[in-house]
């Protein structure tokens, strides 16, 4: 699943997905009968810890300190996040964390431990983007936001091609302007500090979802 982890850790992310997909998200954990939530509950808490029955209102996640570093982990996962921010105040943001909206920052947060890309759903006001910001800011990650219309060429994310003509002699030069999303991807930092999310994502034209899809392709090698 993920290279950079040990086998602890990839058979700890492996239980977890089997987890969450066996019993779905919170809300459709719900409506699954009480016996069998139980019996998947037995199984794989036991593997990761698991601890669904954090008290909603509450944030989800808890600050801790390994050495001098600073990592998020979360109430239900367990799983470590390390944090580029020394500073993470959990209590100063202002947010009240529903069900649905608690979840979705589960998600997010099993996403950026796995360094799995991910594509989120649903209706306006739901707390998608509050919750993709917040935890961006408690890790210390810089969000690099792109929004994506009917119009958007494959040039428009990657390379513009810029015609310019100079004063002096009149010359032609042709200039490829490097987009935010190409510098991020080009990023030759073990730790990149960015989280890159795409807005209208379903408005994409068959061209940039095959050039998304080639990007984030494990051992993607476009750039």
């Amino acid at each position: 699943m993920n290279k950079i982890n040990n086998d602890l850790d990839k058979s700890i992310n492996l239980n977890i997905t089997l987890y969450t997909i066996i019993n779905g998200l919170q809300e459709y954990r719900e409506k699954l009968e009480k016996e069998k939530i139980k019996k998947n509950r037995t199984t794989f808490r036991d593997k990761f810890n698991a601890n669904p029955n954090y008290e909603f209102g509450n944030c989800p996640f808890i600050i801790k300190e390994e050495g001098k570093i600073n990592y998020l982990s979360s109430k239900f996962y367990g799983m470590k996040l390390y944090s580029y921010n020394q500073n993470m105040e959990i209590d100063n943001y202002n947010i009240y964390f529903t069900k649905k909206f608690a979840e979705l920052c589960n998600v997010l947060y099993f996403s950026l431990v796995t360094r799995t890309p991910i594509i989120l759903e649903g209706e306006s006001g739901i707390g998608k983007q509050t919750a993709i910001y917040y935890i961006a800011k408690l890790v210390g990650l810089e969000v690099i936001n792109i929004v994506i219309s009917n119009s958007t060429k494959v040039d428009d994310l990657l390379l513009k091609i810029i015609i310019e003509k100079k004063k002096e002699t009149g010359d032609i030069e042709v200039k490829n302007n490097e987009t935010e999303l190409y510098k991020a991807l080009n990023c030759k930092d073990n730790n990149p500090k960015k989280l890159i999310l795409f807005q209208g994502i379903n408005n994409s034209s068959p061209a940039v979802l095959d050039i998304l899809s080639s990007i984030f392709r494990p051992n993607s090698k476009i750039l």
